[in-house]
């Protein structure tokens, strides 16, 4: 019997919790900030005059992946963050489109394909798909549109029922990373010589990654960059355990500017006391059991880009970054004028 995915969080729950970023959850990467690692990028096509941009559309589309689910898991202990009121930033800045194709597609995925230890001449062709499938149910699917989503799973035949554009999708969402606790954890050392062919695969340094331990393998990821800024929610990620990869996901896309956003400034998304629109504020410690522990203090704030589909393309846009005081990433603000976001996100702050 095949086992049909688990219902996963849609984009508005995703951006309020990962985007937002009045209360975040705490990161458990554990690498040191002392040496920042190489940057993995994406790479970025020119394009003549940008046109303003238009309102983010409510829809229920999201990025998560395992990778999401270990670096920020749901449910797991809040923390309250105490945001700067100003950061330097220009006044507007492009937005961009992932290629919804992608010429060389089939090489870059049979490239994958054989670092994961799949046979490319067996490869197939569901519906918006390019589908490898190996030894026992290990399964790689690469999306054709949208950004070219890749997942792979050792146990990925049990781990997704659909076919077609969305395929993809489902997998980096539903992988079983808790499933094989006899596999159990690696070091870091050697998750690293293990996931290095996959990462060199598209294009990815190790040495770019964090590393998360857990006790069903080490998990090794980077969220990269576009035009030289950062990105939060596009991570590529390896999880690797004993027995070799048990799991991965990236995005192949690259991209291309479409548009021009105003840039919203902290000033008008922070309040004085340092809550960001739609924060907790604490007027004592029995509100909530994060007002019970101390304000993490956003440091290295700068503006980056978040993904958000516009219809069936994924577009990254503007939104100010943090990180805490051990360099892990905290939630972000949507950086775009109120009057473009959903109603949902039109939060202002106390002043």
């Amino acid at each position: 019997m095949v086992r049909r995915p688990k219902v996963v969080t849609p984009a508005a729950m995703l951006l309020s919790a990962a985007l937002l970023g009045g209360c975040a959850g705490p990161r458990v990467g554990t690498d040191p900030p002392d040496r920042p690692p190489a940057a993995a990028r994406i790479t970025v096509h020119p394009a003549s005059r940008l046109p303003d941009g238009t309102a983010w559309p409510d829809d229920h589309r999201g990025t998560l992946s395992f990778v999401t689910q270990r670096t920020s898991p749901p449910g797991g202990p809040q923390r309250r963050v105490t945001w700067p009121r100003a950061a330097k930033a220009p006044s507007s800045v492009p937005s961009y489109a992932l290629t919804e194709r992608l010429p060389d597609l089939g090489d870059r995925a049979d490239r994958l394909a054989r670092a994961l230890g799949l046979d490319p001449a067996a490869r197939t062709r569901p519906d918006g798909t390019l589908r490898y499938e190996g030894a026992g149910d290990s399964v790689l699917v690469v999306a054709t549109g949208g950004g070219q989503e890749w997942a792979f799973a050792r146990d990925g035949a049990a781990c997704t029922d659909v076919d077609g554009t969305a395929t993809a999708t489902l997998l980096a969402k539903c992988v079983r990373t808790g499933a094989d606790r006899t596999s159990g954890s690696v070091s870091r050392q050697a998750a690293r010589q293990r996931a290095r062919p996959v990462l060199a695969a598209v294009g990815v340094d190790v040495d770019a990654t964090r590393s998360v331990p857990g006790g069903d393998g080490m998990l090794l990821y980077v969220d990269p960059t576009v035009a030289g800024s950062s990105t939060r929610g596009l991570a590529t990620g390896v999880l690797v355990d004993r027995a070799g990869v048990g799991a991965a996901t990236g995005w192949l896309g690259e991209a291309t500017p479409v548009a021009s956003y105003r840039v919203r400034p902290l000033s008008d998304l922070v309040a004085p006391d340092g809550v960001a629109a739609g924060g907790l504020r604490c007027a004592s410690a029995g509100v909530a059991p994060e007002c019970a522990r101390p304000a993490v203090l956003a440091r290295d704030v700068r503006l980056g880009y978040g993904p958000r589909w516009f219809g069936d393309t994924l577009r990254l846009v503007p939104v100010w970054l943090a990180d805490d005081e051990r360099a892990r990433p905290l939630g972000a603000l949507p950086a775009v004028e109120e009057d473009l976001l959903p109603a949902a996100y039109r939060q202002v702050p106390a002043h």
